[in-house]
């Protein structure tokens, strides 16, 4: 069933126009194009916020996209009131009924393909708000709408709920951590740690099945990894210095992420605990667009609690990293799922009526046995 030419995004929601000065700001609710995550995955804590100037106004259920680079894919609905840079769109459903319905529409790879066409610039693209609206989308049923945006919103709980465990479990690392850290009466430099390795360019890779990690994330997958290793803490070069990363998985690293070689093989958790908690921001080389070099991460010191209680730690949390492994394996499955299914469901390719959706859904049953 191909789309109505006469039906159009716009005829299913408004840009939210309402503005505040930046004075009014929360900084627990506010969100920036780089406070938003890669590939649908929401949103973290802004690092900063304007001290001057407008700022855009979100409530619950509006939906907000990155209109920066709208190849990242940044999307996220709100479960709450707050404020936004003015860069991010912020869309509501004119019949707040469609609200889930229109976070799944615009959460088709579809639709950010379509901004792509109608972006301008080059080295940072940015999305025409015109255009934008123009997204010819199909003529589906009220309850249609309605069946697709709960299982939209299930899939999408289930996925926050491994995330919410997963930040649970690190804080629980966290907590170990900052006890071993309070033990350590020495220090060792960084490069005693690790040896830091520059990434490589990945564009001249096939598609396959090990992941490409820049500064924001995993970019693809390609089809071999660039480090084979057992564990590696990534540290970037360029952009977000604070987005530090640990990897436990064979990989890729692009040419402006370094990628780490531990030389004490109990020293990969310990070693990503202590970078997280450094403002490598303000360590930046760079002038125009924040850098680090090697030079500076080899003589950070490290406070070092000895071979065997650095070995304690390391075993005491693994199980943790286990489980946090084996929630991100379910997050990636139902992510999968949910961008298989809906645009299918969307388009009339797979027909609703098929399917055998609940009316109503019980989150905390279905969570239950992550308890």
């Amino acid at each position: 069933m191909p789309p109505r030419p006469d039906l159009t995004l716009g005829n299913l929601c408004i840009y939210v126009k309402e503005t505040c000065d930046c004075s009014f700001v929360d900084p627990e609710t506010y969100v920036s194009t780089d406070s938003m995550l890669p590939d649908k995955a929401g949103i973290t804590a802004a690092e900063s916020i304007p001290t001057n100037g407008t700022v855009s106004k979100y409530r619950p259920k509006d939906i907000l996209v990155s209109n920066i680079r709208p190849y990242f894919k940044k999307i996220w609905q709100s479960d709450r009131h707050g404020t936004c840079s003015n860069d991010v769109l912020v869309i509501r459903a004119k019949d707040e009924r469609i609200s889930d319905y229109l976070f799944a529409l615009l959460s088709d790879d579809r639709f950010f393909e379509h901004i792509m066409l109608g972006s301008k610039g080059t080295k940072m693209p940015r999305g025409d708000k015109n255009q934008i609206f123009t997204y010819s989308v199909h003529d589906l049923t009220l309850p249609d709408m309605l069946t697709i945006g709960n299982l939209s919103s299930i899939i999408n709980k289930l996925i926050t709920c491994n995330q919410s465990i997963n930040d649970n479990l690190l804080n629980i690392c966290k907590s170990y951590y900052h006890k071993v850290i309070s033990e350590s009466t020495e220090f060792v430099f960084l490069s005693d740690l690790a040896e830091v390795c520059y990434g490589k360019d990945h564009k001249h890779l096939d598609n396959g099945n090990y992941p490409v990690y820049g500064s924001g994330g995993i970019m693809r997958y390609c089809e071999k990894p660039l480090f084979q290793g057992k564990e590696s803490v990534l540290i970037p070069r360029k952009g977000s210095l604070n987005n530090v990363m640990f990897v436990s998985e064979p990989f890729w690293s692009v040419d402006t992420m370094f990628y780490t070689k531990m030389k004490n093989e109990y020293a990969g958790k310990y070693l990503y605990f202590r970078l997280s908690e450094l403002n490598l921001a303000e360590m930046n080389s760079g002038s125009a667009v924040p850098s680090m070099t090697t030079d500076i991460l080899n003589d950070i010191e490290i406070p070092y609690p000895g071979d065997e209680l650095l070995q304690s730690f390391d075993l005491r949390i693994q199980p943790l990293f286990n489980q946090m492994a084996t929630n991100n394996n379910e997050i990636s499955h139902l992510t999968k799922l949910r961008d298989y299914l809906l645009p299918k469901l969307m388009s009339g390719e797979i027909n609703i009526s098929t399917l055998e959706l609940p009316t109503k859904y019980s989150f905390s049953a279905a969570s239950s046995h992550h308890e």
